[in-house]
């Protein structure tokens, strides 16, 4: 066995406690092949490529995945029309309105129970939705929350009640059920 065909030994990182090709001697982390003398950890370009390259899913593939990306982007794009017509206006309405109006979640995205829950929307126009320091959600979270308490207690409890919630979602069925309404 000559020199290029020998393997690295792996170590584990002290600190990460990750398990690592030696990098001292320019050895390829996938293969084990010396690929020049020098201090970097590197990886041929031969197993750069193969790493690459991935196979794109095909549309009927991502139909299949309940929870594929492409049910997701449908199921957004439903709940944001139904959020659109339900209010047609920003919520707060004030003198201080401008810009466009945007969808707004009151429990994160990250929470995939309530994402594509109606009750979970309310339409704010860009300034009060990003900008306000006094009024939005995402600028002055306080002032927000105190205005939504004062005016619209059902979705104040709303919020309140499903804050914590967690549980399994299908995007698929999230985007039949949002077509139904």
């Amino acid at each position: 066995m000559n020199l290029k065909q020998k393997k690295a030994k792996p170590f584990i990182h002290k600190r990460a406690g990750v398990k690592k090709t030696h990098s001292v001697c320019g050895i390829c982390w996938d293969t084990g092949i010396k690929m020049y003398n020098g201090w970097k950890n590197v990886t041929c370009p031969d197993c750069l490529k193969k790493k690459r390259k991935k196979k794109k899913k095909t549309l009927a593939e991502k139909k299949a995945l309940v929870n594929s990306d492409y049910w997701l982007k449908k199921a957004d794009d439903e709940w944001k029309r139904i959020i659109h017509n339900k209010y047609g206006e920003c919520l707060i309405n004030n003198e201080d309105c401008e810009g466009s109006l945007e969808a707004h979640h009151l429990i994160s995205r990250r929470k995939g129970i309530t994402r594509h829950d109606p009750a979970n929307g309310v339409l704010l126009c860009s300034n009060h939705h990003k900008w306000s320091v006094t009024c939005s959600p995402h600028g002055g979270p306080i002032g927000f929350s105190d205005f939504l308490k004062g005016n619209f207690p059902d979705k104040y409890h709303y919020v309140l009640t499903n804050q914590w919630t967690n549980g399994k979602h299908n995007y698929r069925e999230a985007y039949e059920r949002l077509c139904q309404l």
